[in-house]
Formats: structure tokens, sequence, C-alpha cells
């Protein structure tokens, strides 16, 4: 299976998971900021968001189901001087984890294995909140093609 394939599928079933939210998902990497000092008013922030990482894979045997680790970052923005904004990305680790917890198929080939990770930021990076869902995804195998002996 292509992973960029996977990437997609995964993209998708969380845009279907998130579709009431105004959550921006980004495949592999957030865009550059560009803008935000030319134009404060036409600017869009990147927050919040999912991106959607494909970390490595494995593939044990040309028979077997190949695997794919994940990471799925997360990031908020909240400037309240409250310092409550970790709680917004943990309210999306959570929905994630639910979700995936529940059902872990998605794209019809792919299927999310526990255990299902999650992480939070430490750092003060106030006003923004990170957080980071992990998990491994098999996909379908390789076959071999016709062996001539």
């Amino acid at each position: 299976m292509d992973m960029n394939t996977l990437q997609d599928a995964l993209i998708r079933d969380l845009a279907a998971l998130f579709k009431d939210f105004n959550l921006h998902i980004y495949r592999q990497f957030i865009p550059i900021r560009v803008g935000e000092d030319e134009d404060p008013e036409a600017y869009v922030p990147p927050e919040p968001y999912i991106q959607v990482k494909l970390a490595d894979g494995e593939l044990n045997d040309r028979d077997e189901r190949q695997a794919a680790n994940v990471v799925l970052m997360i990031g908020v923005c909240d400037h309240d001087p409250n310092r409550q904004g970790y709680s917004d990305a943990l309210n999306i680790v959570e929905m994630i984890k639910l979700h995936y917890g529940a059902n872990g198929v998605f794209g019809k080939s792919f299927e999310v294995e526990t255990p299902i990770r999650w992480a939070i930021s430490d750092e003060d990076t106030h006003p923004y909140y990170y957080a980071a869902v992990g998990f491994s995804v098999s996909a379908s195998a390789i076959y071999r093609e016709g062996v001539e002996t």
C-alpha cells in the first residue's frame, strides 16, 4: 500500500471527524507563515490545526501487513491570560483517542493499532499550546509478482 494513500485517507477521516469544528488539517507540514506583517486583516493563522505526519514504517515480510508510525501534531492558539489553551488541545486529543479506540479502521484498508500514545507540551509557549497523538497503522502487504525459477 502506498503511504501517500494512507496519509490522504487519514486526512479525510480526520476531516470528517472534525467537520463541525474550525480546524485545519495539514499534510506533513504546516504552511510557512506569510503575510501576517503585510496585511494582518487578511492573514489566516494555521491554528487550530492537526498536522498529519508519517514518521516511519516497517515491512517485515512481503506477505505480512506493513506498519507505518503516524504522529498527529495538534496546535491551538488561545490569547486568554488564564492560560487554559492546553485544554483545547487535550479535547482534540480525546476526540482522536475515542474515535480510533472505538473503531480503528479508516480508508477501508488501514487499521490503527493499539496502544494509542499521546503527549502534551509542558513548555511555556503561550498563546500557543501543543499536543500530539501517536499510533501505528497497519496496511495491506506487498505481494510478490510471479517469480521465475
